[in-house]
């Protein structure tokens, strides 16, 4: 069973639908940062949104095209 799968059995369904993969928002944010991000994170995001688990780990998606400017207030580590 893929990985998104066994996801979404333990998490369940998304409690609202966030929508749909956004091929040139993933593109632009892996130029900007020069590396290729995970398939399994891009498809998850694109299935549950941004948002945390457990009170624990925070996750979060570009929503959208972004100014450089707005890509590395985005990504950046600060």
């Amino acid at each position: 069973m893929p990985s998104l799968q066994r996801l979404q059995a333990l998490l369940g369904k998304p409690e609202e639908a966030w929508g749909w993969p956004r091929r040139e928002v993933w593109e632009a944010s892996e130029q900007h940062l020069g590396v290729t991000l995970p398939a399994d994170y891009k498809a998850f995001m694109d299935v549950y949104g941004p948002g945390t688990l457990g009170g624990y780990l925070h996750l979060d998606r570009p929503t959208g095209l972004m100014t450089p400017a707005e890509l590395e207030d985005f990504w950046s580590l600060e």
